[in-house]
């Protein structure tokens, strides 16, 4: 997981617990260094196909930033239990 970027359990999923004033002078030094990570955007629907495909929800939770698109996982982020290492 990204240092100083929370992510929380989202069915599995791993979303990264950001806001809109993400990326700012506080994010993490690899975004500044353009360092090579994965980098998902995912939605409800991104979460849901994760259910039926473990190679999806893997990417999803291993990436270093999985990004809330959506409503609905921006609240989940906020109010979620944090994701642990697997």
């Amino acid at each position: 997981m990204a240092p100083n970027i929370p992510k929380v359990d989202v069915l599995g999923a791993g979303i990264s617990a950001i806001d809109m004033a993400w990326p700012s002078p506080r994010s993490p030094p690899w975004i500044k260094e353009r360092a090579r990570h994965d980098f998902c955007v995912t939605g409800v629907h991104g979460v849901m196909e994760c259910q039926r495909d473990p190679e999806l929800l893997r990417i999803h939770y291993e990436s270093r930033l999985t990004t809330p698109h959506g409503m609905p996982l921006v609240w989940c982020a906020r109010w979620g239990e944090p994701a642990t290492d697997r």
